[in-house]
């Protein structure tokens, strides 16, 4: 009986959701980084809109990332290379919980710098996976 944990679409959706958390931290990463600082000001009149497409971008980088977190659990009984990948996708899961609180508590500032941290730190933990998956060799028939 094939084993469904290291099967071949098990293995590519985590790939693939690896890929779109990478991309959506991406574009969260460069939004904050090329932000107008008086879109940070509470007072002004474009921070709610500012606030809620940062809590809806952050909200789909943790569902996702709850959704890996599931995979590379199951992922790391199987393949012992995932066990440093697990761990580091919790620490980035920890930080980005960091980030939406801070966000919530209307420390933008802050908020902003723990998001761009997370965005670079998923970038290593993206190519981490990418060279621990493209060592597998060749997906399995």
């Amino acid at each position: 009986m094939k084993n469904s944990a290291l099967d071949d679409d098990y293995i590519l959706e985590f790939l693939m959701q690896s890929h779109s958390l990478n991309e959506l931290l991406d574009i969260l990463g460069n939004i904050c980084q090329n932000l107008d600082l008086t879109y940070l000001n509470t007072d002004h009149r474009h921070y709610r809109h500012f606030s809620l497409t940062v809590f809806g971008l952050i909200a789909r980088a943790e569902s996702l990332l709850s959704k890996m977190l599931l995979r590379s659990e199951i992922l790391r009984h199987h393949l012992p290379q995932f066990n440093e990948v697990h761990l580091s996708l919790l620490e980035v899961d920890k930080k980005i919980g960091q980030a939406h609180k801070l966000i919530v508590d209307r420390r933008m500032r802050k908020g902003k710098d723990m998001i761009m941290e997370v965005a670079h730190e998923y970038s290593t933990v993206f190519l981490k996976i990418k060279e621990i998956l493209i060592s597998q060799g060749e997906p399995n028939q």
